[in-house]
Order: structure tokens, then sequence, then C-alpha cells
């Protein structure tokens, strides 16, 4: 019951008030030190309400998920339903498919079977009648002018110098020797005119050689005329070389005496100085 007992109390700091009560404390000022820029005393609280919206969302979440989950698995179920429908309705078309071409196939086969029979009996007969064809033929081919050689067959009947493609025999000894004569005499033609061409060529040759060699003559002339004029131009350079040597001597020697040389510039640079 002292009055300094509040100084000595040691539950002094239990039963007193904290520095601050929150941001709307009226005891708080500026020199206090118990308010700072960027402080968030809600962070606990807000925090649980995070993790409470994100619990929500994530089981929102897995009931979208699972719903989607059962939807995928009826229709992925509906779609296998169809689809062994569509096979069996697919089977079911095949067979009726194959056992149509099989009939099919059958029916064809036995039509061309009864084709080629009717075929066969067309060409036999056709055989047959040919066959009675060659033999009237060959009979009457016997007997006829054909097979007899007959010149006279040959000759027209309207004028006896025309002849008759068609029954033609060949041409008489006569005519024979006369198309020798013609071609001996072709062949003597053609010789004298090959001899001919022979001579006219080698007159063509002759000429062309003496060209030739007119030709050589005159490149002869002309590389002999370009190495005269080499050799002029060469002893022309080597003139002008020996005069302006002389010139660049006598001004060296003479007129730039205090030139001055590379030596002089390569002493710069040479140190850290």
């Amino acid at each position: 019951m002292s009055r300094e007992y509040d100084l000595n109390d040691p539950k002094s700091k239990l039963n007193d008030l904290p520095g601050r009560v929150g941001d709307d404390d009226a005891r708080l000022s500026v020199s206090g030190m118990q308010q700072f820029h960027g402080e968030d005393l809600s962070y606990a609280s807000r925090i649980k309400r995070q993790q409470a919206e994100l619990k929500a969302w994530c089981d929102e979440t897995l009931r979208l998920k699972g719903e989607a989950k059962a939807k995928e698995s009826a229709a992925d179920a509906a779609y296998a339903t169809r689809a062994l429908e569509m096979d069996n309705y697919k089977t079911h078309l095949e067979n009726t498919a194959r056992q149509a071409r099989t009939d099919t196939n059958v029916s064809l086969a036995e039509y061309q079977l009864a084709q080629a029979a009717a075929k066969r009996e067309r060409e036999r007969a056709q055989q047959v009648s040919e066959l009675q064809d060659n033999i009237e033929e060959i009979q009457n081919n016997l007997g006829s002018d054909m097979l007899t050689e007959n010149p006279a067959v040959g000759r027209s009947f309207i004028a006896a110098n025309r002849v008759r493609p068609d029954h033609y025999k060949g041409m008489s000894p006569a005519e024979q020797e006369q198309i020798l004569m013609e071609r001996a005499a072709q062949r003597a033609q053609g010789a004298e005119r090959t001899a001919r061409e022979k001579s006219e060529q080698a007159a063509v040759d002759a000429q062309m050689e003496q060209i030739r060699k007119l030709g050589l003559y005159n490149d002869a002339q002309v590389a002999s005329m370009r190495a005269e004029l080499r050799k002029k131009v060469m002893e022309e350079n080597q003139g002008l070389a020996a005069s302006q040597y002389a010139s660049k001597s006598y001004l060296d020697t003479h007129v730039f005496k205090n030139t001055i040389e590379a030596s002089f510039f390569d002493q710069f640079n040479t140190t850290s100085r």
C-alpha cells in the first residue's frame, strides 16, 4: 500500500498495457517508435482467410475435376459402346458384301465359261470354213494360169503392149537383156562421174594446200615482225630504266643530300619515356 509500490511491483509488466493495442491507439506518438511503414498487423488473420479461400478453391477444383472425370468416363463408355456397335455393323456389312461378291464372282465365272464355250464353238466353225475355203482355193490355183506361169496371162487383152500388174509373170529374156545393158551404161556413167569428181576434188585440194602454205608464210612474217617490235620495245624500256636510274642517282647524291631516312623515324616510341 506504499506510494512507490507501482514502481517496485514485480508484475507491473504483466498488468500493464502493451506498447500498442492497434493502429488507432491514442497513446501512439511520432517519437514513440511504435508504428512503422510497411507493418501488417493483420497478416496472420489474412493468411488464415487466404488459406481458407485456397482450401475452398481446391475443394471446388477437385469437385469440378471429379465431375469432369465422371463425364469423361461416361463419354468414354458411350463412345466404346457406339464403337462396338459400329464394329458389329461394319462386320455385318463386310460379311454381306463378301457374300455378294462371292455370288457375283460365281455368276460371272459361269457367264465367262459359257462365253468361252461359245467362242470355242465359233472358232471351230470358222476353222472348218477356212479349211474348206483353202482347199477350194488350192484346187482352183492348181488348174489356173497363176501357177502355170503362162506369159500370155500378163498381157492386156485391150493392147498387147500393155502389162497387167495383177497377172504379171515376169520379164522376157529380151527385156532382161535390155535392163542389164541399161545398168551397165549407168555404171559407166557413174564411174565417169566419180572420176570427174575426184579430179575436181584434187584440184580443190591443191588450191587449198597452196592457200594454207601462203597463210603459214604470212603467219611467219607476222611473228617475225612482232618479235622485232618486242625487241625494240624492250630496248626502249631498258634505255628509259637506265635514264631514270641515272636521274634518281643524281637527285639522291647532289640535290636531296639531306633526305630523312627511315632509320630516323625508327628511334621514336622505343622507350616508355
